[in-house]
């Protein structure tokens, strides 16, 4: 198997049996706690693409990479850089919309000043995300 990532990314390969066979000891629960946390956040954040209409999935997409990206993004600066990486085509493979939806709402992003190109990256004004589409950005910690 071969994983591509962005971030430097630990990849964990665990088979079923020996996932088994761990959780019958109290003293891994720390270790399978760690994991399946990362794994809950991952897939709440993923169900939210499938709750939202077409027109702000882009938009929760985007939320979804900043917030898994920096998770302690509401005490940093509200405009923040993603790294060159995150390019058009990534972000519409996570988003999971169609080709002509995607730059269609990609341009509409761009005209609210949502999204602008820097030479760092693609910067993302989370301050305007959160006034223009609040229901993006969850009421509660999580």
């Amino acid at each position: 198997m071969s994983f591509e990532t962005i971030a430097p990314t630990s990849v964990y390969s665990i088979k079923q049996k020996d996932l088994q066979y761990l959780l019958h000891f109290p003293e891994n629960f720390p270790f399978l706690y760690y994991i399946m946390k990362r794994f809950g956040v991952h897939y709440y954040l993923k169900s939210l693409l499938s709750m939202r209409t077409k027109e702000n999935v882009l938009i929760q997409a985007i939320f979804n990479i900043c917030f898994l990206r920096h998770p302690d993004f509401k005490q940093l600066d509200r405009i923040l850089t993603l790294p060159k990486e995150y390019t058009a085509s990534r972000i519409k493979e996570y988003s999971t919309l169609s080709q002509a939806g995607f730059y269609k709402h990609l341009k509409q992003a761009y005209n609210q000043k949502l999204l602008v190109k820097s030479a760092d990256g693609l910067q993302v004004d989370l301050e305007k995300m959160e006034e223009l589409y609040p229901s993006t950005f969850p009421n509660k910690d999580f």
